[in-house]
């Protein structure tokens, strides 16, 4: 929870920089419970525990839409192959485990969220 705090400030934002700082730091049952008692930490939580959408070596398809971050935007519609799962959840939103891909033909690995990626159609699999 404190790497999840850590990428969203500012909420937390203090206590997460102690826990990942100190390994021997112990917060407050008062702060613990605050921290990880309320709807989106059992969000990151779940999402975190969960089973991967798309397992290592399984290729699926970068969605289209609007609400895709511009980053992606140019790869919507191209085919990825999954390299592997990333343990960090860093977004309270459904479907935000965290892959490691590549474009299918493409050399550099990047870093995207399973809600922006979609199976591939029956016929290519």
């Amino acid at each position: 929870m404190a790497r999840y705090y850590k990428f969203n400030p500012p909420y937390f934002n203090d206590l997460a920089t102690k826990i990942l700082a100190k390994d021997d730091y112990i917060p407050s049952r008062k702060a613990y419970a605050a921290m990880v008692g309320n709807k989106y930490a059992s969000r990151v939580l779940e999402t975190a525990r969960s089973a991967p959408l798309f397992p290592a070596g399984q290729m699926a398809i970068v969605r289209k839409g609007t609400n895709l971050p511009s980053a992606f935007r140019r790869m919507s519609g191209k085919m990825v192959v999954i390299l592997e799962t990333l343990d960090e959840v860093i977004s309270a939103a459904k479907g935000s485990k965290r892959c490691l891909a590549v474009l299918a033909g493409g050399d550099a690995p990047f870093t995207i969220e399973e809600r922006w990626l979609k199976k591939l159609p029956k016929k290519l699999r």
